[in-house]
């Protein structure tokens, strides 16, 4: 009878052994994945809130409608250089003065 109780103690304790190391890998693993789900939401949205203020900023500057319509579609169609296209050369010089 001890000797069947000292197995199901020993059974015990490597089943709590292997749940207690799981969970310690598993929660390791969702920090990770906290990690990789924060550089995801700012590599999305902080490149699409730029697009946007840019967006506000073209609508709102004294070009023609033909001219805006050109500047956006190269904001929102070529990522980097567009935006940076236009910060250096898309503005009137009265917004900058």
């Amino acid at each position: 009878m001890a000797r069947a109780r000292r197995g199901q103690v020993e059974e015990f304790a490597k089943e709590a052994w292997r749940v207690s190391t799981y969970s310690r890998s598993n929660s390791s693993n969702d920090l990770g994945c906290l990690l990789t789900t924060l550089i995801v939401a700012v590599c999305i949205f902080v490149p699409l809130v730029g697009h946007i203020f840019l967006t506000v900023m073209i609508i709102g500057d004294d070009l023609s409608t033909t001219e805006k319509l050109l500047w956006l579609l190269l904001v929102w169609l070529v990522p980097v250089a567009g935006p940076l296209l236009y910060l250096l050369l898309g503005q009137r010089r009265n917004r900058l003065l």
